[in-house]
């Protein structure tokens, strides 16, 4: 229990790191905007830090199912080696070799903005992906620990309630 309440408040203090401070108006204008009544806003807020406690518990189940598997593939050389390639190649872009352009219907479908609960599901889905360069070292430390105690149940809750940490601000 100790732990439990330990890792919540750790998720209560990344929100404290700098990649998180642009989500607060993007998250109040998304809520407050709307025009709708409180309760509904509550509600979004709350499916809202769903989607952001999903993403991670999923992280915490893949870390602890894969165990060892997780930390040692990316020991491998082949891995690092095909990332390496990967990143040269993306960087290319950056220099003018080749540019990446979606399809156009693509780009108007991702382009609309998701309104009400599904809206906000999705918001919170790719809140993990948003804050990662902030939260990933704790986040990173929190996956190999899991993955050493190859415990499913326990990494989904560790980082179920290291994600309800992070959102609960957002619900005030």
């Amino acid at each position: 229990l100790l732990t439990f309440i330990i890792i919540f408040f750790i998720g209560l203090t990344l929100n404290l790191t700098p990649c998180m401070y642009p989500l607060i108006p993007i998250t109040i204008s998304f809520f407050g905007g709307t025009g709708v009544s409180r309760g509904k806003i509550i509600w979004s807020a709350l499916v809202y830090v769903l989607g952001i406690a999903i993403t991670y518990s999923i992280l915490g189940v893949i870390a602890a199912s894969t165990g060892s598997i997780f930390g040692n593939l990316l020991t491998n050389p082949l891995v690092l080696i095909g990332i390496a390639i990967l990143l040269v190649a993306l960087s290319l872009s950056m220099f003018g070799v080749y540019e990446f352009r979606l399809p156009a219907g693509l780009m108007t479908a991702a382009g609309k903005s998701k309104s009400g609960i599904p809206g906000s599901f999705f918001m919170g889905l790719t809140l993990g992906i948003v804050a990662a360069p902030c939260v990933g070292p704790f986040v990173v430390g929190l996956l190999t620990y899991v993955a050493q105690l190859q415990d499913v149940v326990l990494g989904f809750w560790m980082f179920f309630v290291l994600a309800l940490g992070m959102g609960l601000p957002f619900i005030f």
